[in-house]
Parts: structure tokens; C-alpha cells; sequence
């Protein structure tokens, strides 16, 4: 979403910004992978790696 904000040019975000909320995404990807099982589990280790 910021990325997409500040692509459109109405708004000015920060690069620590964007740099700190892909980081969060990533650890809220991690926390929620260990509510899934198997094989989705893999992939979506995978894919965050």
C-alpha cells in the first residue's frame, strides 16, 4: 500500500519507511506460517526465504 502511495505521487514515504514495513511483512508472513500445515507451510517458507 505505502509503495503504491508514493507511486502515485500524492504522498512522500520515506525509505526506512517502506524498508521497516517490508520487514514487518515478512515476520507477520513467518508468525502466521505456523498456523498452516504441510505442504503450504514449505511454500510459503520458501517463498519468505
Amino acid at each position: 500500500m505505502l509503495e503504491w502511495l508514493g507511486e502515485r505521487g500524492t504522498y512522500r514515504i520515506e525509505q526506512c519507511l517502506l524498508d521497516v514495513a517490508r520487514v514487518a511483512m515478512q515476520i507477520n508472513l513467518v508468525k502466521e506460517s505456523t498456523l498452516i500445515q504441510g505442504e503450504v507451510r514449505r511454500e510459503v517458507r520458501n517463498l519468505v526465504a
